[in-house]
């Protein structure tokens, strides 16, 4: 018996302790500090994944100098690295900025180890978006013009153009000049290198929302998902089959080609983003238009469904084209306002206040004449009823 209790016990502390740990890293993953006004970044905050990153790498660093004797220079990189990250990283937030003008202030930014972590960018106009990423961009290769050119004039040899390609290309440590801008160099082109990915949260997206918004300036965001999560599903395929090539090209050849496990490792990251993509369209329809037919698959079985009934003489319950649900139309405005309208006026205990309305209109607006049609004002209506939906769905998940 006294085992039976001790063993309760045990399990007890346990399970206090496991859910004690999931607390802490429920608050560690949502922790953000938020920059001062004065260094001009707007709302910006720090996300918590950044520090960790710097504090990882600085590790690293750390335990490479100290346990490699020929390797001591690397010690200097476990301060200098973390200052170059974060000096990169504000140049490219601060272009974004400029180049999205007068949208800067409605866009909510949280630093990540890679940039803005946040897809507010998905509430502005197409061309703007199209430059908050390309400027991202060009600020990196920048950054990274600005290292190699230092690095390649303090080289010997460097007047005359004598410089070859692996000298150019070493990572050198220590405190000098030279140090610096070959982290500068390496920093900004591992940033523009991650950032072609086509997936959260990283410029391509941008990019790549943008282009599919302006083809299209009536597509609905659902439908920009599930293109978006084609695409991503697309580059998987390749990457792995990139990955998996260079494996068996250097078991073949016995030469191991570097990088494949870096293909691999991709391709499973766009793999899982497509999945996100996917899944952030099925939220949107269900919002937008909860019925049984918002998924062209469903509505091909029950079409057919359908076909089986009239073939045996059976008249189907409803003949509305299926095609006319998956979206929102003119005809099921009246369908998504109520759906809009009736939990606010449930939350309030009242009759919908006119902020619901202006919702349900630039929702209309935008069905009817496209994203780039919107007024700044209903922009940011648009991107305050997000951030509540947002936050009550942080809640409800805590």
């Amino acid at each position: 018996m006294e085992t039976t209790v001790r063993g309760m016990g045990r399990a007890s502390f346990s399970n206090k302790g496991l859910s004690a740990v999931r607390e802490w890293l429920r608050r560690l993953r949502g922790w953000t500090m938020q920059l001062p006004s004065g260094w001009g970044l707007g709302q910006s905050k720090i996300h918590s994944s950044l520090l960790l990153t710097l504090i990882i790498l600085s590790g690293l660093f750390l335990l490479v100098g100290v346990t490699r004797p020929s390797a001591r220079d690397l010690l200097p990189v476990a301060l200098t690295l973390p200052m170059v990250w974060v000096a990169s990283l504000a140049v490219r937030l601060a272009a974004q900025q400029l180049a999205v003008g007068g949208y800067s202030g409605d866009l909510d930014i949280v630093v990540g180890p890679t940039g803005n972590l946040q897809t507010d960018y998905e509430y502005l106009p197409a061309k703007a978006t199209l430059s908050y990423s390309v400027c991202g961009q060009l600020a990196s290769i920048g950054l990274a013009s600005v290292g190699l050119s230092v690095h390649a004039a303090m080289l010997p040899g460097g007047g005359s153009g004598s410089v070859s390609l692996p000298q150019l290309l070493t990572f050198h440590g220590g405190w000098g000049s030279q140090s610096w801008a070959t982290q500068i160099l390496w920093v900004n082109v591992f940033l523009f290198c991650l950032h072609l990915l086509p997936t959260i949260p990283f410029d391509m997206r941008a990019t790549m929302f943008a282009l599919f918004s302006m083809r299209n300036r009536t597509a609905q965001e659902p439908q920009v998902f599930r293109a978006m999560s084609t695409l991503d599903s697309h580059c998987a395929a390749v990457m792995l089959g990139v990955g998996l090539a260079a494996v068996g090209f250097g078991w073949a050849t016995q030469q191991p080609i570097a990088g494949w496990y870096a293909a691999i490792a991709a391709a499973v990251y766009l793999f899982v983003a497509s999945r996100w993509e996917s899944a952030r369209a099925e939220e949107l329809e269900e919002q937008y238009q909860p019925q049984a037919w918002r998924h062209p698959r469903r509505s091909r079985l029950v079409a057919n469904d359908r076909s089986r009934e009239e073939t045996a003489g059976w008249e189907p319950a409803d003949s509305t084209p299926p095609w006319d649900s998956v979206y929102p139309t003119d005809d099921s405005d009246a369908i998504l306002a109520s759906s809009l309208e009736q939990p606010a006026a449930e939350n309030s205990g009242g009759p919908t206040e006119p902020i619901g309305l202006d919702i349900d209109e630039i929702l209309r607006k935008i069905h009817r004449e496209g994203r780039d049609a919107l007024t700044d004002a209903e922009r940011q209506a648009l991107l305050e009823a997000s951030r509540r939906i947002q936050a009550k769905r942080d809640s409800a998940s805590k």
